[in-house]
């Protein structure tokens, strides 16, 4: 986690152009701490009351992060309007300074336990309805934790941040999800998440391990969540050897969902 830059210390002709794409004035902007970008993060307000978020990172002090927010700005304006991600409004890039536009969500991060834990794998399993016939993957997030979560008030959930979309079996990010769920609360009950809900059908059993004390003996790539606390035992997750392949070229790829 870091201190984010605010609306106001970006660069002036950053502003103006954010301001031009989204059509009046910014009139109040309240940054949003967490995440791991050194640029800002901002649900500014507009003086003809719209309400965007707007991130936005130059090439000091990580000469990388422009490239991610361009690379997230481009999945954006490729991925279908059906699925739960915010909407794209526009992008300014001066070649060091990058903005990233998206509507405003109005929402909060969720308690990955109980009914939210069930709203938030029914957007994961939006996903997975977005499939690549050619190859048979599905899209992935890949990134998929608490603090890239939107529950709304609609009962819905967003999903946020998406430079590192890839291809992968379908039921990875919901397996993310809970590792999540088990750092965040070690004695919740994601096992029944993993046998009940419709986001793990697709999952044999030989590639996802996620027992409670001895695992399984089974192939494949083996990422350990593991901890000692009271009810805890040893949990490991097992996904297939051929992990989620990042988009290269995501307006090839992502146009096929």
């Amino acid at each position: 986690m870091n201190n984010r830059l605010g609306w106001h210390q970006l660069p002036g002709r950053v502003r103006s152009a954010v301001e031009a794409i989204l059509g009046s004035p910014v009139v109040s902007a309240d940054s949003q701490s967490g995440g791991y970008s050194p640029g800002s993060a901002d649900r500014v307000l507009t003086k003809a009351g719209g309400r965007f978020f707007v991130k936005a990172v130059g090439s000091e002090p990580n000469p990388d992060s422009p490239g991610l927010h361009r690379r997230e700005a481009r999945v954006m304006e490729l991925l279908p309007a059906h699925l739960p991600v915010p909407k794209l409004a526009g992008v300014y890039d001066d070649g060091d300074w990058v903005a990233v536009v998206l509507a405003d969500v109005e929402g909060r991060h969720p308690r990955l336990s109980g009914s939210e834990l069930h709203r938030v794998l029914d957007a994961v399993d939006l996903l997975a309805a977005a499939a690549d016939a050619l190859r048979g993957d599905q899209l992935v997030h890949v990134d998929l934790r608490a603090d890239n979560i939107l529950l709304t008030g609609d009962g819905g959930a967003i999903l946020v941040d998406w430079p590192w979309a890839a291809r992968g079996a379908s039921w990875f990010d919901a397996l993310t999800v809970l590792v999540d769920a088990r750092v965040g609360d070690p004695g919740g009950d994601t096992e029944a998440a993993l046998r009940q809900h419709r986001a793990f059908a697709g999952a044999p059993d030989e590639h996802i391990d996620a027992a409670q004390g001895a695992p399984r003996r089974t192939a494949g790539t083996r990422r350990r969540c593991s901890g000692k606390s009271p009810g805890w035992g040893k949990v490991s997750f097992v996904v297939p050897q051929e992990r989620p392949r990042i988009l290269d070229h995501p307006a090839a790829a992502v146009a096929q969902w």
